[in-house]
């Protein structure tokens, strides 16, 4: 009844391979595709290494970070307000459950800015849609 399913078997590669994988890559000796195939592993598995490993793209990530150019700023603070909005819907949860629990509907009236509560009209209206 409750059998589980044979996959293949995870490989475990040891830390001075994947040091040389990345050390290929880094010195550009070869492309991540070319990478994949050469060592018959797979390009998600290889793009973790890099992220983890990679002296470049550690490099590129902190450039990207502290880059003054409009297209990263943009990016960046795109990114900031997902982050932002997200925990804007948390709090209007929260508020949503603490009302049901003390039976005060005025909850947000009480304790929030008016600018915020604004704020997390819109949001429940965009929930709602």
């Amino acid at each position: 009844m409750n059998e589980k399913k044979q996959g293949t078997p995870r490989k475990i590669y040891s830390y001075a391979f994947k040091q040389q994988i990345i050390m290929e890559y880094d010195n550009g000796q070869i492309s991540r595709r070319g990478l994949a195939r050469k060592y018959q592993i797979s390009s998600t598995t290889l793009d973790r290494w890099i992220e983890k490993y990679s002296i470049l793209a550690k490099n590129k990530q902190m450039a990207e970070n502290h880059s003054n150019d409009p297209q990263h700023k943009i990016k960046r603070l795109q990114k900031r307000i997902e982050e932002l909005e997200a925990m804007l819907e948390i709090d209007d949860m929260a508020f949503d459950i603490f009302e049901e629990m003390t039976g005060d509907p005025n909850l947000r009236k009480k304790y929030l800015p008016e600018s915020l509560r604004k704020d997390l009209e819109k949001i429940r209206k965009k929930r709602s849609k």
